[in-house]
């Protein structure tokens, strides 16, 4: 089993202050961690990231996976309903 480094204060600060506006592998990159870690440690934390936020890295996801079904992303929301064109 590998060792496990313990979060320094500084990376605490830097995780409350980033996690509710960036997706975690851009975090885990900066503090040399893996994404998993910064999930779960946030999560112990209590950090949340806000809704808009989580939609947001939710489609961008998304945006990048083209063989969804049509169906899936229109219920996502991918689709602009009134043009019928893609974001």
């Amino acid at each position: 089993m590998a060792h496990r480094r313990r979060w320094t204060e500084a990376e605490i600060e830097f995780l409350h202050r980033t996690y509710p506006k960036y997706p975690a592998p851009e975090i885990a990159k900066y503090l040399k961690r893996t994404p998993a870690a910064v999930h779960i440690y946030a999560n112990r934390l209590g950090i949340r990231k806000p809704p808009e936020v989580r939609r947001k890295i939710l489609m961008d996801n998304l945006a990048s996976k083209r063989k969804m079904p049509r169906h899936i992303k229109e219920a996502l929301g991918f689709y602009d309903c009134w043009r019928g064109e893609a974001f």
